[in-house]
């Protein structure tokens, strides 16, 4: 979530553009900019030193202000400030509606970004505030300041006189940023992670991004633009995606119906061989029931007749014979009629899997997208902590120049009070030598001999202490 603020200096009283006159005119909804951009009646929560039910009259609100403080204005210069300061919308949604004039939140940030700017310009330098909840967007608080300073006048009196300028450069100073919109960048960015969330960051730097400021409303436009033309390239990609699976799904159908009419053919080729079996079968026990009839009426002459009785024997085996032959070929042609059965239920298991496979093949894209997604987060996350740590290194590589100058300067007046020191040594010769002429050199060997031995030059001889030997002995 980021925190940003803008501004832009208030020039004169009047209501053309740039005036203070034109933001009150605004905040009342009385200017056409304001009724492009409002969403529902207009609604504000607002306050402004002009008193109670007054919050939208800047103008009665900055004489007011000026007559609190005494202060007057300076010919050509800015009368004060006017401060968009922003705040990531979501961070309001978190608890409720971003338009609702109960939110917490909003009470939150409306109090800590009048407290942020008086922090810097000065307790009492806000004199209105406002947060709109008529407009589309949210999470954005109008503060109008007006800095008051005591200036010197060329007769060496000092007059409370309104001056953003001086407000900016002391803000500026103690950030150590080059500009002053740099300088509220980082401060507001600093001041909401303490007071408000500590997920709240610094937006990246003009310098870095080269992005140069869109109107809202320009902006507006164009968002709207490519929202609707994302939104028209995502149904593109749903409908044919839809369109895939439909004809998936419909080929599948398709064939899963073929492989039902080729069954279904098997099945009626299985149910004719099965008939004619039963009508061979039937033939074979109508000859059984002949043969028997014969044989039961030829008892008597079975001797007499034995040679016609064998012949119909053999008929009779011959009969058998084929009664099993049929059998055989009935088991041959179930077990055919199963073999082309399982087949068909192999093609139609095949073709549900492929229905699964396609449907496991969305759910993977989509996963697919879902882990890019998560990539490109944590890529921008890594990119913030980069530039949190690049901006910490530029800070100590600051601090690291400051010291070197501060070594190099101490160097400069070590180096000058040595000079000076020398100069005035030499000045010190000449004049012993001049008013002691036959004198000098003697006054010269006493003050070296003396020096050798003084405790403050590092290049002194040490004394050695005389050595008495004890009495009786002898080195």
């Amino acid at each position: 979530m980021k925190a940003s603020v803008r501004a832009q200096g208030i020039k004169f009283i009047g209501k053309s553009r740039g005036g203070l006159g034109a933001s009150e005119e605004h905040g009342k909804r009385l200017d056409e900019a304001s009724q492009r951009r409002i969403i529902t009646k207009p609604h504000s929560i607002n306050w402004s030193k002009a008193g109670d039910g007054r919050g939208l009259d800047l103008v009665d609100a900055f004489r007011i202000h000026k007559k609190e403080f005494g202060a007057v204005e300076r010919a050509k210069a800015e009368l004060g400030t006017h401060m968009i300061v922003n705040i990531s919308p979501e961070w309001l949604a978190e608890i409720g509606d971003v338009h609702d004039p109960y939110n917490e939140r909003i009470e939150k940030l409306i109090i800590e970004a009048k407290n942020w700017a008086e922090s810097w310009q000065g307790k009492g330098a806000v004199f209105a505030t406002r947060f709109d909840l008529d407009e589309k967007g949210s999470g954005v608080v109008d503060i109008f300041s007006a800095p008051v300073r005591a200036q010197g006048r060329r007769n060496g009196k000092k007059v409370m006189t309104v001056s953003p300028s001086m407000a900016k450069r002391e803000l500026t100073r103690s950030t150590g940023e080059k500009t002053s919109g740099a300088a509220m960048q980082t401060s507001w960015s600093a001041w909401a992670q303490k007071r408000l969330d500590p997920r709240f960051e610094r937006g990246l730097r003009k310098s870095e991004t080269g992005r140069t400021h869109i109107h809202a409303e320009i902006y507006a436009k164009v968002a709207e633009a490519a929202k609707a033309k994302a939104l028209k390239t995502a149904k593109k990609i749903e409908k044919e995606a839809y369109e895939n699976a439909r004809q998936i799904t419909q080929e599948t159908q398709e064939r899963a119906e073929v492989i039902q009419i080729e069954v279904g053919a098997l099945k009626s080729q299985i149910i004719a061989q099965e008939a004619n079996l039963a009508h061979r079968e039937a033939k074979i026990d109508q000859k059984l029931a002949e043969a028997k009839t014969i044989q039961a009426e030829n008892r008597k002459a079975r001797v007499e007749k034995i040679t016609g009785w064998i012949e119909k024997d053999k008929h009779v085996q011959s009969a058998r014979d084929e009664l099993a032959m049929g059998k055989a070929a009935l088991k041959n042609t179930k077990m055919e009629a199963n073999k082309h059965l399982e087949a068909a239920k192999s093609k139609e298991i095949t073709a549900d899997e492929k229905i699964r496979q396609a449907l496991n093949d969305i759910n993977r894209a989509e996963e697919r997208i879902d882990f890019y997604q998560q990539r490109e987060k944590r890529a921008q996350e890594k990119l913030y902590k980069t530039e949190d740590e690049f901006e910490l290194s530029k800070r100590r590589v600051q601090i690291l120049e400051t010291e070197l100058n501060d070594e190099k300067y101490a160097h400069k007046e070590t180096k000058t009070a040595l000079s000076t020191f020398k100069a005035f040594f030499e000045f010190l010769k000449s004049t012993l030598k001049s008013l002691f002429p036959s004198q000098y050199e003697i006054i010269k060997t006493e003050v070296n001999t003396k020096w050798k031995t003084h405790p403050e030059n590092p290049e002194r001889e040490i004394e050695k202490p005389t050595y008495e030997p004890r009495s009786g002995f002898s080195p």
